[in-house]
């Protein structure tokens, strides 16, 4: 009878889309303090690999150079490149034991990205970088805690 009752599963789903962000030029192509950027001849969205090496399509982005667009700024708009988006399923298992009558045990299991799904950051964003469109990190995997817990 003691492990038949005072189970608690609880759950958490998390899904969201990716941040948008801009490709920066390095170079100070407009002479100003602003951001410069470089000109854009394609959706950086479609047709990119999608992957960790190659997240956007790199190759919409055309570089600006200082002799030939002096003052200039780049067609490119503001936050054009969608990042990865994630998924994440937290679980917690719990199992309540009453002691006496102001007594309690509670043990737990929790899993965090239950299912291990990746989550990954943003791709680098300097133009003529070797990490342009290149994702460098990501967050930790899957990962279980125990704990055991008295209430009196």
């Amino acid at each position: 009878m003691l492990l038949i009752g005072g189970w608690q599963l609880n759950g958490i789903v998390q899904a969201q889309t990716g941040f948008p962000f801009t490709a920066i030029e390095p170079n100070n192509i407009s002479l100003t303090s602003l951001t410069n950027r470089p000109n854009l001849a394609c959706n950086p969205n479609s047709g990119g690999a999608g992957t960790p090496s190659q997240f956007f399509n790199t190759s919409c982005f055309q570089r600006l150079t200082l002799p030939a667009s002096a003052g200039q700024v780049g067609n490119e708009g503001r936050n054009v490149i969608r990042g990865p988006g994630f998924t994440q399923t937290d679980l917690s298992l719990f199992k309540n034991f009453a002691i006496r009558e102001r007594m309690q045990a509670q043990f737990r299991i929790e899993a965090f990205n239950a299912l291990n799904h990746a989550r990954f950051g943003q791709p680098g964003s300097t133009i003529g970088t070797p990490t342009f469109g290149v994702i460098t990190t990501a967050s930790d995997g899957r990962v279980f805690q125990m704990a055991a817990k008295f209430s009196f």
